[in-house]
């Protein structure tokens, strides 16, 4: 069916692997994670790095030093709605991208 003996389709030719360009791809490719790691802080590992607490706590720290006043992070997608409104957003486009299921619900929701 078309094959020798040896298994072959008759092509006597040698095959070339791209072995160089593979292994060049690959120490290109380490060479620029190995400059990217060294770029980054060395002090952090598992034992090192902050809590889900501890980073919350820091950031409260950080938004009273700079005298933000308090408020809820669900506040800010009412403010963001009504502000699309007023800036003369289509209802349909504040609804998508508030991903709400109907326009309505923006419009009763965010005035």
């Amino acid at each position: 069916m078309g094959q020798d003996i040896q298994g072959m389709a008759g092509f006597h030719d040698q095959v070339d692997n791209h072995y160089k360009r593979l292994i060049g791809s690959a120490l290109l490719t380490s060479a620029f994670v190995a400059g990217i790691s060294l770029s980054q802080r060395q002090n952090s590992s598992l034992l090192t790095t902050p809590s889900v607490g501890q980073t919350a706590a820091s950031a409260v720290a950080t938004l009273r030093r700079a005298n933000v006043p308090y408020f809820r992070i669900y506040d800010l997608r009412s403010t963001y709605a009504t502000r699309l409104s007023a800036g003369g957003v289509a209802d349909e486009w504040v609804t998508q991208l508030l991903r709400q299921a109907m326009p309505k619900c923006s419009r009763n929701t965010h005035k």
